[in-house]
C-alpha cells in the first residue's frame, strides 16, 4: 500500500504549485479515488459496508463532488487562476517543512515494534501531511474557493486517518456521515452560486453609478 500513500502525497502537493481551481478540483478527485482504492484493497468479498465505501469515497468524493463544483465554478465564470497558498518561495518552503515535520511526527508516535511499522509510519505521515497542508490552505487565503478546498482537504485527511484504524465505522454511522457530507457539499455549492449572483449585482450597480 506504500505506493498508494506516496501517490496520495504527490497529489496533495502538486495543486499547491499549479495555481488554478481546476487543478485543485482534479487533486481532490484523485484523492477521493485513492482513498477508495486504499479502503477497498483488502476486500475479498462484496458486502454492504464495502458498497457504501465505494459510493462514499471514489464515487461521491472522487467524482460527484469535484464535478459538481467544477460545474458551479465554470457556470459562474470563476477566474482561472486561484492560488490556494501564496505563490512565493516562502510558502512552498513552509509546505515542504510541514511534510517533513509530519514524517518526523509519525516516526516518533508509531512504536518501532509495531506490526508492519514502516507502512504504519508512512500512513500516519501522509495523513498528517494532508491535515497540516489542509490547515495551511485554510489559513493562507480568504477566498471562498480556497476555503472550500481547504475544508475538503482536511476532510480527506481525517478519512485517511480513519482508514489506518481497525475496526472502522459501523454501517449506520458511515451512512449518516456520507449523507451529512453530501448535504454540506450541496449547501456549499449553493453558497457559491448565491455569492456569484451577489457579486454580479454589485458590479452592475457600480457600472450604473459610473455611467
Amino acid at each position: 500500500m506504500t505506493y498508494l500513500l506516496i501517490t496520495f502525497l504527490v497529489v496533495l502537493l502538486v495543486p499547491l504549485f499549479a495555481a488554478t481551481w481546476r487543478t485543485s478540483l482534479l487533486g481532490l478527485s484523485l484523492q477521493g479515488l485513492l482513498l477508495g482504492w486504499i479502503a477497498l484493497r483488502d476486500e475479498t468479498a462484496p458486502s454492504w459496508h464495502s458498497l457504501l465505501v465505494l459510493v462514499d469515497l471514489p464515487i461521491v468524493r472522487g467524482l460527484l463532488v469535484p464535478a459538481y463544483f467544477y460545474r458551479v465554478l465554470k457556470r459562474r465564470k470563476a477566474p482561472a487562476r486561484s492560488d490556494v497558498i501564496a505563490p512565493n518561495f516562502f510558502s512552498w518552503t513552509l509546505a515542504g517543512m510541514l511534510v517533513f515535520g509530519a514524517f518526523r511526527f509519525a516516526a516518533a508516535v508509531v512504536p518501532a515494534a509495531a506490526l508492519d511499522s514502516t507502512q504504519v509510519v508512512t500512513h500516519v505521515a501522509v495523513a498528517s501531511s494532508a491535515l497540516a497542508l489542509g490547515l495551511f490552505v485554510l489559513g493562507s487565503r480568504n477566498t471562498v474557493v480556497s476555503q472550500a478546498i481547504g475544508v475538503l482537504r482536511i476532510e480527506n485527511a481525517v478519512t485517511l486517518f480513519e482508514l489506518a484504524d481497525t475496526p472502522r465505522l459501523s454501517l449506520p454511522i458511515h451512512l449518516v456521515v456520507t449523507i451529512v457530507f453530501l448535504a454540506v457539499m450541496l449547501t456549499l455549492g449553493r453558497f457559491f452560486s448565491l455569492l456569484a449572483y451577489s457579486s454580479l449585482g454589485r458590479n452592475k450597480q457600480r457600472s450604473d453609478i459610473a455611467k
